[in-house]
């Protein structure tokens, strides 16, 4: 499943032909949560941690500093691989894509870190977030 906004019809065609889903909007969160087994984004803060508290393993692929500082964290849990895009051919990165999707123990380390975390990620943020504003009021 794909979700590659900017992309032309023929680029998305082509994805669609070699058996890609291709999204034509974002996918809602839950959905992604309960389809997806390997999750593959840039390493953006956000997305990062929604694999995080769902338990999917990831590749990152990131595009500045900050994505790869957020990827270099979740890699050292053994939950997410990094790629640096300049330095892998596509016959490489789609190698590791298949065998990381079947890596038991990359799979295993996102289920224990969301087991272990979710009821950090399932809190009510506003109501903390009062809470240590709270002195300062």
């Amino acid at each position: 499943r794909a979700f590659m906004p900017g992309s032309s019809e023929a680029e998305l065609a082509a994805m669609a032909a070699a058996g890609v889903m291709v999204e034509r909007k974002p996918v809602p969160v839950d959905l992604l949560a309960k389809r997806t087994r390997l999750m593959v984004h840039a390493g953006q803060h956000g997305i990062l941690n929604l694999a995080l508290a769902a338990g999917i393993a990831q590749i990152a692929v990131p595009q500045h500093l900050e994505h790869t500082f957020h990827a270099l964290r979740a890699e050292r849990l053994g939950v997410l691989k990094i790629v640096q895009p300049r330095n892998i051919k596509v016959e490489t990165f789609v190698g590791l894509v298949r065998a990381l999707y079947d890596d038991r123990a990359i799979h295993s380390a996102a289920q224990a870190f969301a087991t272990e975390k979710r009821s950090f990620y399932t809190q009510d943020i506003a109501a903390l977030i009062r809470e240590k504003c709270r002195p300062i009021l």
